[in-house]
């Protein structure tokens, strides 16, 4: 009986011993999760402060608390059952998320570089705060909405620490990741934007040595708001080159690999007649696709030049809705002019957009000639042709950078300057996709 209960106390304590250890290795993966998240976090807790300014001091606190609970709700509603659920069926879209995601960390600190170097402080992402209730759940939906986005960089990074786990392991990670990020970035956040309020009573006090300190930290904010911008601008870069290496080398040594195995099989002779007119169909449907991105974006031009510009202008039975809403609108394309106000500049024809569409041709020729050596046994062909197409995309690349910062700097032309801007960076956008597909 005695050795019976010995035994069982054994038992009992091996069994607590191993739910201490899986606790002890929940906690380390957690906590390496959250430091390979920890670019995106510095740079939340960068962008959140600006949401509250010109805000109440009474309204500071409450504002971060619902934005905090927004940003919770994004986490462990929204974005943890997705990541979850495509870790567990598609893994390795993981790896190709991931890289949307450092690509878009990385085009967000180029364009905070863009803005400084242009003098530009102004944040077209943060919503003007103003006094009144609708105007505060403006700003809270506006935060709410970015923060999303940020949110779900940090779990998908976190994810990529933990996808060896167990299912309920990785959830247990991922949902005590999101609330220790949650509560330390809307904690700082709310120390950050009281740390001035802080100082104007410490400098309203009777003591000489409190008043030197509370206008020492009201001096102070702006500088550190200035640097912690600085570093969350530093960190996006970091992090976003870091995932866009990784993950670019990973997905070549796959697309490599993937090859090398069609390859040998081909040559080998294990292709059945079924298995390439499988090959041949679905490249069909590929360039299919591609066409109907072409008419889609196209159609979408047509739309706004012969219809929706004209009836803005008040065309057809719009007379009346252009008196009221827009009567000094006056219906020309390009677009230069929002109805809106925003005004840009038109990007000329001549010059690079001519120059680039002429390598985008002769680079499909080349494309083609290599294609016909392939087919021929002409090695010396194929790599000829094939080089200078890769000469000619990277050729193109660069003007197309080239294009878009003048575009940008120059012309004023963004993504918010109305139906032409936005058809501007459509339109060319699908041509760099059409180099990357080719």
């Amino acid at each position: 009986m005695a050795g019976g209960l010995v035994g069982l106390f054994d038992d009992v304590a091996a069994l607590a011993k191993l739910a201490a250890s899986s606790i002890d290795d929940v906690g380390a993966a957690a906590g390496r999760a959250s430091m390979k998240a920890a670019g995106v976090v510095v740079d939340d807790a960068a962008v959140t402060p600006q949401y509250v300014q010109g805000l109440a001091a009474e309204r500071e606190l409450p504002i971060i608390k619902k934005i905090a609970r927004g940003s919770l709700l994004n986490k462990l509603a929204f974005i943890l059952p997705a990541a979850i659920l495509l870790s567990e069926i598609a893994p390795t879209l993981v790896e190709i998320i991931l890289i949307c995601g450092g690509s878009f960390l990385a085009y967000e600190g180029a364009h905070k570089i863009l803005h400084a170097l242009a003098g530009d402080d102004h944040d077209h992402d943060v919503p003007v705060a103003m006094v009144g209730p609708e105007a505060e759940a403006a700003t809270v939906t506006g935060a709410v909405r970015t923060d999303f986005i940020l949110s779900a960089e940090i779990m998908v990074i976190s994810l990529k620490e933990v996808i060896d786990e167990p299912l309920v392991t990785r959830g247990i990670i991922l949902a005590i990741v999101a609330v220790l990020i949650t509560v330390v970035v809307y904690g700082a956040v709310a120390l950050i934007v009281k740390m001035d309020d802080v100082g104007l009573r410490m400098a309203q006090s009777d003591s000489e040595s409190s008043q030197r300190t509370g206008r020492s930290l009201v001096a102070a904010m702006p500088k550190v708001l200035k640097t912690l911008s600085v570093v969350g601008t530093a960190a996006m870069l970091w992090v976003g080159g870091h995932i866009l290496l990784v993950g670019v080398a990973v997905l070549l040594v796959m697309l490599v690999g993937w090859f090398k195995n069609q390859i040998d099989e081909s040559m080998a002779g294990l292709y059945s007649d079924q298995l390439g007119r499988s090959y041949r169909q679905g490249m069909s449907w590929f360039i299919f696709s591609e066409v109907m991105f072409f008419a889609a974006f196209f159609g979408a031009l047509y739309y706004a030049r012969f219809i929706a510009v004209p009836w803005l202008g008040g065309a057809s039975n719009n007379a009346m809705t252009n008196e009221v809403l827009w009567p000094t609108f006056e219906a020309m394309w390009p677009l230069v002019s929002t109805p809106g106000g925003v005004t840009t500049q038109e990007m000329s024809a001549a010059g690079l957009p001519t120059i680039n569409t002429v390598i985008l041709l002769i680079s499909s020729i080349t494309l083609h000639f290599a294609h016909v050596g392939l087919e021929q046994n002409k090695r010396k062909q194929l790599t000829l042709m094939l080089g200078i197409t890769i000469l000619l995309g990277c050729g193109f690349l660069f003007l197309q950078v080239e294009e878009y910062v003048h575009a940008y700097r120059d012309l004023g032309l963004t993504l918010q300057s109305g139906i032409y801007g936005n058809t501007f960076f459509m339109l060319t956008g699908m041509a760099l996709l059409k180099l990357k597909i080719k």
